[in-house]
């Protein structure tokens, strides 16, 4: 993944308007801001549509008007909000190599008609099923076209094929345009180690019976490599069964946007069970239900933390919370 782009962001931007709103980028920066290093917030978001009500008809299943969005991970600068597929286009073929299998992704994309659309569709789905880049544009051209089912298997396919990488991540926004942007960091109640990631993980492989350096590499992972970060958190909980932390950051980093109860299912009876001294089964119980979409439920987590542990390592980020939700 490119790191000079977020996941949220696509090549060519388009309207937020039906996907979520200011606010739910503002508390997704919240926690971007919060981790220092900038967990990849929910600033640009992916809509099938603009600002005419193309929004409305996608969900009708009505052909879009214009140009379908090119989303692809190119290196170097991303590219302006407005940048239209045919820019996008130029871009990849200026900074990628001949022959790139991106390039042939944005010809078909930038020679989009909308009288004959199959065109497009027929040249993408004659690329490799397996690059999740040809999955999610499959899918973006599928869904100008008025074709939402198939839209959402495409990108149900570029989920599969690249889970939280840049493309599957971009696909599982798309599919849950009622949840918070990308996923839900964990925050951990103290550093559990300090280094760079090569630095952490050397420290893991000499200590791989220590759980505690398994989270500080999870914590430091996450922030660009959510997939790795899952690893080490499960290692922790291999680790240590029993620890609060351990099976937290297992859950949260874990979260599946398909299937959210089983994030819910395993923190509420973990915190009814356990004294939960510092407050994180409530607050990331508060910051998941945030992520779902239970804004009331959230906010009420957030304020029982406040509550219980006023002075605690986590009333900061729950009171910075609380403000935003109460705006």
């Amino acid at each position: 993944m490119d790191p000079n782009s977020a996941p949220g962001t696509p090549s060519n931007g388009a309207s937020t308007r039906g996907i979520p709103d200011g606010r739910r980028r503002r508390i997704a920066l919240i926690a971007a801001l919060a981790l220092a290093a900038g967990i990849a917030a929910a600033a640009g978001v992916l809509l099938l549509g603009g600002d005419d009500g193309a929004g409305q008809e996608a969900a009708s299943g009505k052909p879009l008007a214009g140009q379908p969005l090119l989303v692809l991970d190119l290196p170097g600068k991303p590219l302006p909000a407005h940048a239209s597929a045919q820019q996008a286009l130029a871009t990849a073929e200026q900074r990628l190599p001949a022959g790139d299998p991106r390039i042939s992704i944005g010809r078909a994309v930038a020679s989009y008609d909308r009288s004959d659309p199959l065109r497009t569709i027929d040249a993408l789905r004659a690329m490799s099923a397996d690059d999740p880049a040809v999955a999610l544009n499959l899918g973006l051209v599928e869904a100008w076209s008025g074709d939402t089912a198939s839209a959402a298997k495409a990108w149900r396919r570029a989920k599969e094929l690249d889970q939280f990488g840049y493309y599957g991540t971009i696909a599982d926004n798309l599919l849950h345009p009622e949840q918070t942007q990308n996923y839900p960091p964990y925050f951990p109640p103290h550093p559990f180690g300090k280094g760079t990631v090569a630095q952490l993980r050397a420290a893991a492989e000499r200590h791989p019976d220590q759980a505690a350096r398994w989270l500080a590499l999870a914590v430091a992972l996450q922030q660009d490599d959510r997939a790795a970060a899952l690893a080490a958190a499960r290692r922790a909980a291999e680790l240590d069964p029993t620890g609060i932390s351990s099976r937290v950051a297992l859950v949260v980093l874990g979260y599946d946007k398909d299937r959210p109860s089983d994030a819910f299912g395993r923190l509420g009876p973990l915190l009814s069970q356990s004294d939960d001294p510092d407050g994180e089964i409530r607050f990331h119980i508060a910051l998941l239900s945030l992520w779902f979409g239970l804004r009331d439920k959230a906010a009420g987590e957030f304020r029982q933390v406040l509550r219980e542990h006023p002075d605690g390592g986590y009333a900061r980020l729950a009171r910075a919370f609380v403000q935003e939700l109460e705006r």
